[in-house]
């Protein structure tokens, strides 16, 4: 509308002053100068919009700053990257503008602003493209840093983890190691204190090889080869007694008499109680035992 309504008045104006000697008006003059308001008048007009959006710029700036904010407290990496990025390419952005800003003052014929109010709000928005340029600056230094933090912690909670399985490996295996020692401690232990008795009549113990009858009726006790399987299992530990379901009862290898008796239960059946265990097997391990 403005470009209408210079490109009408001002040959109006001109007409208007010269009064009668219209013929002499040189109108190729007058096109060119209604030329040059169009094109002032379009220069502003683009000066105005570039302005608008370097402040559209600016807007955006204090937008990326408070999501920036926002995510303080947190690790979201991907999203303080994104910030990151964003923050470079507004940066250029407002240079790029700013370079632009510059040409197009410069282009400008400051007789175009009568009143030196776009000149100064020109002024006003360089002033505010460096303060932004400086505030982008500080908090792409603080996301640096701040992501400088973050590494330095992934990488000492890493070690941290690291030793800390290594520790707990390094405890798994002695505690593995000290059980399985434990057992085999526990299995020497066991095994030297176990002992074997066998319980028969006389044919029976000479039918598995544990008895042998020799010449004026001696009997030998477990001097050749004899049925290991025929023999009962026991911890001299808790073997206190020993029933042997009969009642004729005879020891025939050498414990020490004064450390077992021979007792009779209540069925009239005898067997054996052992009085003082370290004493009874300190001679053999092997106990034979004739009923019948």
């Amino acid at each position: 509308m403005k470009k209408l309504i210079l490109a009408v008045a001002l040959p109006a104006v001109l007409l208007a002053s010269c009064g009668n000697k219209t013929e002499n008006v040189d109108t190729e003059q007058v096109a060119a100068l209604n030329e040059r308001l169009e094109m002032a008048q379009d220069s502003k007009d683009s000066l105005i919009f570039l302005m608008s959006d370097i402040y559209s710029g600016v807007e955006e700036i204090n937008v990326q700053e408070g999501l920036l904010y926002n995510l303080r407290g947190t690790d979201n990496v991907n999203k303080k990257q994104e910030i990151i990025e964003n923050l470079a390419r507004i940066k250029a952005e407002l240079q790029a503008k700013q370079q632009r800003l510059d040409e197009m003052t410069a282009r400008f014929n400051s007789a175009n602003d009568k009143t030196g109010q776009l000149a100064k709000e020109v002024a006003r928005l360089k002033t505010l493209i460096s303060e932004k340029e400086a505030r982008i600056t500080e908090l792409q230094a603080q996301l640096t840093n701040a992501q400088e933090q973050i590494n330095t912690l992934n990488t000492e909670v890493s070690t941290t983890r690291e030793a800390l399985t290594q520790e707990t490996q390094a405890k798994e295996q002695a505690q593995a190691e000290t059980k399985q020692a434990q057992a085999e401690t526990e299995a020497a232990v066991n095994d030297a204190n176990k002992v074997y008795f066998a319980i028969g009549t006389s044919s029976e113990l000479k039918n598995h090889g544990i008895v042998e009858k020799k010449f004026l009726g001696k009997t030998k006790v477990m001097q050749g080869n004899f049925e290991m399987s025929y023999f009962q299992t026991a911890d001299r530990r808790t073997l206190s007694v020993i029933p042997c379901h009969n009642k004729k009862v005879k020891i025939l290898t050498n414990q020490p008499k004064d450390s077992y008796e021979i007792v009779e239960n209540a069925d009239g059946t005898k067997s054996i109680k052992i009085t003082n265990p370290t004493r009874f097997w300190s001679l053999s391990d092997f106990l034979v035992i004739r009923v019948g």
